[in-house]
């Protein structure tokens, strides 16, 4: 079981480390290039950059729950509700995060 515990933590450090970045740089960052300080030009809008976190935590949680099954359980099948708990948790945090 710690061993589980160890990808359900690397989920939420990974969730905690996506909205850091994200309010404290992408938002700034998109709000001086709107302000006309035209030398900082971000490579992705707000909203994209988002979308691109939300896939890469939820192919996170995808991968990160199959091998918690094979570790736990001794097969990726039953990793299937590592997964579900972990889409759930990394779908919330998106929706409240990210209003």
């Amino acid at each position: 079981m710690p061993y589980v515990a160890i990808f359900y933590f690397s989920v939420f450090i990974f969730l905690f480390i996506i909205i850091i970045i994200s309010n404290m740089m992408f938002a700034p960052m998109s709000q001086m290039s709107a302000d006309g300080m035209s030398f900082i030009k971000p490579v992705l809008t707000t909203e994209q950059s988002r979308r691109v976190f939300l896939h890469t935590a939820l192919l996170e949680s995808l991968f990160g729950g199959l091998i918690a099954g094979k570790i736990n359980e001794d097969t990726f099948l039953d990793g299937l509700k590592h997964v579900m708990v972990l889409a759930i948790v990394s779908g919330v945090a998106f929706y409240l995060f990210f209003q």
